[in-house]
């Protein structure tokens, strides 16, 4: 979280004819009720939600990528996560960026933002799935 995902995804699809730049989060901000959100001890049910926005952004991508579209999917995809990704993507010229700013940099980005990224047992060094 403002690691500048959003941003470096934007200007990657900008680069790239045509394109489309898919928001992980927006799957999981399209659950309006009953959604668990991540935390440092998620619960089963946040887990299993994570799940599903991963494998949502993962065949709107393949479904966008199979149209002929270049498709910059940017989330925070973590541990097993990230390999579950490259396996069920890798019939695609996959790239993956990891994004590392210090944690220095990481506060003072969501210090100097209208949103902040960290909350609820948060921080720019603590992440649930590490």
């Amino acid at each position: 979280m403002a690691a500048g995902k959003s941003s470096v995804a934007q200007a990657l699809a900008e680069r790239l004819s045509p394109s489309v730049h898919i928001r992980g989060d927006l799957f999981r901000r399209m659950i309006v009720n009953g959604r668990e959100e991540m935390s440092p001890t998620p619960s089963a049910g946040a887990v299993s939600q994570l799940e599903l926005r991963y494998n949502s952004a993962w065949r709107a991508a393949s479904a966008y990528a199979d149209a002929g579209f270049h498709v910059a999917l940017q989330d925070v995809v973590l541990g097993r996560y990230l390999r579950d990704a490259a396996e069920v993507l890798a019939q695609y010229n996959l790239s993956i960026v990891v994004l590392t700013p210090s944690y220095e940099t990481l506060a003072a980005r969501d210090r100097d933002r209208p949103k902040t990224a960290y909350g609820a047992g948060w921080t720019a060094g603590r992440t649930a799935l590490n």
